[in-house]
């Protein structure tokens, strides 16, 4: 009956609420829809978003949004932008409910315009309890919103189906509330924290689309902005979850209607917090968030905790003392573990001031009252960061104060104590060693490690260093020697060793993970340091070498598996491509010899030159005096430049097509001659770096020319970089004479490095459409000129030719003439013979051989001429 009540006043809110649906602007209202917001009832801690839509009837004048905002702490507002709605246009916004407490929630959402003010907008929602509910958050909750920075596309085809892959690459900024928590660094980076930056998160979140037809690209960007939102939910200050961890729940909503996966999820950004995602199908047109993932930072995990910082000054926790107790209060015969309770970290190396955390492992709350340094600390250290009574509740880890160094003189040892009285009349006493080391003048630090980290006194016998020293002389077979101090050398320390607080000393600083390269181009260098740390008090000799300049590589191999418990399958005994650079105590090719004062830090150089395009893994020996053999394993990959155009691997399959409908060439039907070309094919391919390296594509080629050639056209072109993969966009351009139906050109990528990757543009148009787009297609603005030109100089060459033809024949006429040689020859016929009636046939036959004989002569004559 009461909830029959609440459903009735409710809607009389919301009718009382919708009467006012619009402001009027000049005339013309500004339409909203809803009229008003109705969310309905909704469970406590559970968010909901609902799309409002405002409406611009007006023909003339665009609207400005400036700015929305609510102020009420159960309706949040996304990250908004300044937008304009265009004349008989519209904006839509999403608005999230997240109720906090039970009945009707009602306010306004308030909209800032340029031209209007600000318009008031009413929106309701009823809070309900309704039990434990997956995806409810606290009530208390702080809501993050994040900003997609990039979306990127692409498809490929896995059996009869499209698959879409959209890439969505999200930042936020967590408020300060979070970072104030005392497991907040957690998702801060160490670098960031010792600063005293506010990092942003950085995520990655991939979807994928399953469909039977090839997806439209430039529909989807547009669908992600509007449907699809992602929502980061944190606790408010002092709030972890029930087993004490402090979790950041990622949620998404997809508003649309297309079924999109969560296929992928990665945190970018460097923080010491784990990310736990299962892929997940959103719900299509939903209104209640998803939970798809959980960042967690764990109340017993630490940022920063593993991570060893060369010092010349360090602050040893001893553990495994005995503590002052109460009645009642049980603890072992040796006492409270205090390495489990107490972690000393340092944010920054060199700084002054390091941190104590406590980590409450006991079954009641714990609160620290007072702390207080014994005598022996006066004047080197202090305590900071410490004004009043810290409480630790069960399984919570807390910074309890901090540690100033006062004075960096350099104290031989010092052995002092810090007492924390507790509220339970539990006093803890926690034993602090200072330890000092020869270092130079201005280059002392301040560090804190665990007691587990120093190393035991460990060294060879007299006679043992005497004959070691001996197996640096020329020619000499140190395996032997070698084998037999070092059995000696394991022998005492496996009676000792559960005697001794304290660890197998070693040489190198680091020795948790390899000294890795990466990813290196074949038959360049790179370089990197190798940091070596005398731990004890003596003068160490060292010699380095690879393991395969060894005079026995496979036995010294079985030793250090032994010893170090690493995979000896792995280990490459014969190669020469790590190499160490030359240094002032060289000795032979391939071998460096050091002499470290007690305490003293050398940097080793060492060099990675790979010949084939492989993984190598090998180990540098260090023999020396101390415990005779320490090693590093040392790793690379000799890598080549890769690239992947539109999917496809370089080569002569590598075909990036251009398929032209009929329907776009439709235009040619027209038979209208325009002043520029009608069709430029335009099509985007994705070029991705699928080698290992870091790249830079410098220049882009098309048949040997830069940029375009052969009507292809490579738009904005200029050098772009990738790294390890990562992709970005090309556009092709490809503007048809329809000279031909199937036109193939080279696509040449030249990096950098000189690498060239071609590929094969492959455009097939209509061949039926090749007559009537040719008539339309523009012609050079200099072909009629062109054209005239010819015509002119063509008609002068004809006229040229025909005159001299002319004078040629009347020359050639002249010369062969008859009649004049003719006539001569018959007046002298007639002065001798008296009239030309007495002529005899005879006659007439003689004086046509007479002409023959004479034209015969000519002939002769003109070519004896000529």
């Amino acid at each position: 009956m009461v909830y029959v009540y609440i459903n009735v006043f409710f809607s009389f809110c919301l009718s009382f609420a919708s009467s006012s649906f619009y402001v009027p602007e000049n005339g013309r209202p500004l339409r909203f829809q809803p009229p008003s917001l109705e969310f309905g009832t909704q469970p406590l801690g559970l968010p909901r978003a609902e799309t409002i839509y405002i409406h611009n009837p007006s023909q003339e004048l665009p609207v400005t949004l400036v700015s929305m905002f609510t102020s009420s702490r159960h309706f949040h507002m996304p990250s908004f932008h300044r937008r304009v709605i265009p004349p008989r246009g519209k904006a839509s916004f999403k608005l999230v409910f997240l109720p906090t407490e039970e009945g009707i929630i009602e306010n306004s959402l308030f909209i800032n315009t340029s031209a209007h003010g600000v318009l008031s907008y009413q929106v309701l929602g009823l809070g309900v309890h309704r039990g434990s509910l997956k995806g409810v958050y606290r009530k208390d909750s702080v809501l993050i919103f994040p900003h997609i920075q990039s979306i990127k596309l692409s498809q490929t085809q896995e059996d009869s189906s499209n698959i879409t892959i959209l890439g969505l690459l999200l930042e936020c900024s967590l408020p300060k509330s979070i970072y104030s928590q005392p497991q907040g660094s957690c998702f801060q980076s160490v670098e960031d924290n010792a600063a005293r930056v506010e990092q942003g998160l950085n995520l990655q979140i991939r979807l994928s689309e399953h469909t039977e037809r090839p997806a439209d690209l430039d529909k989807l960007k547009p669908y992600v902005i509007e449907h699809i939102l992602v929502l980061l939910v944190a606790p408010a200050t002092g709030c972890c979850s029930a087993n004490g961890e402090l979790n950041i729940g990622i949620c998404m909503l997809n508003s649309g209607g297309k079924k999109l996966y969560v296929k992928e999820m990665q945190l970018l950004s460097k923080v010491d917090s784990a990310l736990e995602f299962s892929p997940v199908l959103l719900r299509t047109s939903a209104t209640n968030f998803t939970q798809v993932a959980t960042l967690a930072c764990r109340a017993g995990s630490l940022p920063g905790q593993g991570r060893r910082c060369s010092s010349h000054i360090s602050l040893l926790v001893l553990g495994n003392h005995t503590v002052n107790t109460f009645p009642g209060f049980h603890s072992t015969h040796r006492g409270l573990e205090l390495s489990n309770l107490f972690q000393v970290r340092q944010r920054q190396k060199g700084a002054d001031h390091v941190d104590l955390w406590l980590t409450n492992t006991l079954h009641f709350p714990l609160t620290v009252q007072d702390a207080i340094l014994s005598p022996e600390s006066q004047g080197l250290l202090k305590v900071v960061n410490f004004s009043g009574a810290v409480s630790v509740p069960q399984g919570g880890c807390w910074r309890i104060l901090s540690l100033q160094l006062l004075n960096r003189s350099l104290p031989l040892n010092l052995l002092s104590t810090l007492s924390l009285t507790t509220g339970l009349c539990l006093a803890l006493k926690l034993p602090l060693h200072f330890h000092s080391t020869l270092a130079k003048q201005g280059n002392v630090v301040f560090e804190a490690e665990g007691e587990y980290a120093r190393p035991c006194p460990l060294r060879l016998s007299e006679s043992g260093r005497v004959q070691w020293q001996r197996s640096l002389l020329p020619d000499s077979s140190s395996w032997m020697l070698d084998s037999r101090l070092a059995s000696e050398l394991c022998a005492r320390w496996q009676i000792r060793k559960d005697q001794l607080p304290c660890r197998w000393p070693r040489l190198p600083a680091e020795t948790s993970s390899p000294l890795d390269f990466g990813a290196v181009p074949v038959n360049e260098s790179k370089v990197k340091l190798l940091t070596l740390k005398n731990p004890s008090s003596s003068v160490v000799y060292v010699e380095i070498r690879a393991l395969s300049l060894y005079p026995a590589p496979l036995e010294a191999l079985d030793l250090l598996t032994k010893w170090f418990n690493i995979s000896p399958l792995s280990v490459n005994i014969s190669t020469t491509e790590f190499t160490l650079l030359p240094a002032e105590h060289k000795e032979g090719e391939g071998v460096l010899r050091l002499l470290l004062q007690p305490w003293e830090s050398r940097e080793v150089a060492v060099v990675f030159t790979p010949s084939e395009h492989k993984p190598t893994t090998t180990i540098l020996l260090i023999r020396n005096n101390l415990t005779v053999f320490d090693m590093v394993t040392v790793r690379g990959h000799g890598s080549k430049e890769l690239l992947r155009v539109g999917g496809k691997l370089p080569g002569p399959g590598a075909s990036l097509r251009f398929n032209v409908p009929q329907s776009t060439l439709m235009e040619c039907r027209d038979g209208l001659r325009a002043n520029k070309p009608l069709f430029a094919i335009r099509k985007s391919f994705k070029v991705e770096n699928a080698g290992e390296l870091p790249l830079t594509v410098t220049s882009m080629n098309i048949n040997g020319y830069k940029c375009q050639g052969f009507g292809f056209e490579v738009m904005q072109c200029r050098s772009f970089s990738l790294d390890h993969n990562s992709s970005s966009e090309i556009t092709i351009a490809f503007t048809p004479d329809f000279t031909s139906s199937w036109v193939i050109r080279d696509l040449t990528l030249v990096t950098s490095r000189g690498s060239l990757f071609p590929f094969t543009l492959n455009v097939t148009l209509p061949h039926h459409m090749l007559p009537l787009c040719a008539q339309v297609v523009p012609r050079p603005s200099w072909e009629e000129t062109f054209w005239v030109v010819t015509l002119i100089f063509t008609c002068f060459s004809l006229a040229g030719v025909c005159l001299m033809a002319f004078h040629q024949a009347q020359y050639i006429l002249s010369q062969f003439s008859c009649p004049t040689t003719r006539s001569v020859y018959n007046s002298a016929l007639s002065r001798d013979n008296g009239p030309v009636n007495n002529i005899t046939p005879n006659g007439t036959r003689f004086q046509s051989n007479i002409c023959t004989l004479h034209q015969q002569f000519y002939m002769v004559n003109y070519q004896y001429k000529t």
